[in-house]
């Protein structure tokens, strides 16, 4: 896999991979807090009809859309009403994502109670997963995703993954799958992991020398 840093230089061979794809990506960009809900609803009724109605709506991300009400949780709750809204309406799933607070950096698993600013988000939304990843697991290129709410099937559950974000490779494993079992015990090691990777990289990095002259 080719480094994000990197596209840049394959430019040709991106292009190729893309073209093999099916379906279309359609990227719309506004100005942080410029737009409204409406203001996407206003985009979404003109892709319908040019005959390109969306299978999904990626929102990057909700909370810094434009919004109503003098207080910050208030303005919140109607965004993510509103969002609600417009996927029941048209038909259409609407993903977002949101930060947690700061309480959760070293938690093993984000639960409903670490989304920050306002919990309405939580209350409103049909499905919420969050990821959480310590120092460690930014080394070991691990995580864990834990179902929060799910209105449609079991929460409460965790999954071990792999996540490289150099990569944006991301793999997420039944904990009983051989995959799952590598990612959990390199969490569960965590610090082993941690020391060893550590002194690989002091290792590589370290002058050799032979003597001296």
């Amino acid at each position: 896999m080719i480094a994000n840093q990197n596209l840049k230089h394959y430019q040709s061979q991106v292009k190729e991979e893309l073209e093999k794809m099916d379906g279309e990506l359609i990227i719309k960009h506004y100005p942080t807090k410029s737009v409204s809900v409406m203001g996407l609803r206003s985009h979404v009724e003109k892709c319908i009809m040019q005959d390109k109605k969306p299978d999904v709506i990626i929102v990057d991300y909700a909370d810094l859309l434009k919004g109503h009400g003098q207080e910050k949780r208030h303005e919140l709750e109607g965004i993510y009403e509103d969002l609600r809204g417009m996927a029941g309406e048209y038909d259409i799933p609407v993903w977002t994502a949101s930060q947690a607070n700061r309480s959760s950096l070293e938690e093993d698993v984000i639960d409903a109670s670490k989304v920050s600013e306002d919990y309405s988000k939580v209350m409103t939304a049909d499905f919420v997963m969050s990821v959480s990843r310590k120092v460690e697991d930014k080394i070991a290129n691990t995580g864990r995703v834990h179902v929060i709410k799910n209105r449609f099937g079991i929460d409460g559950i965790t999954f071990p993954a792999e996540i490289n974000t150099n990569t944006g490779n991301i793999q997420v494993y039944e904990s009983s799958t051989q995959g799952g079992k590598s990612a959990q015990g390199k969490m569960d090691n965590s610090e082993e992991y941690l020391r060893q990777t550590l002194s690989k990289k002091y290792n590589d990095l370290k002058p050799k020398t032979d003597g001296f002259e």
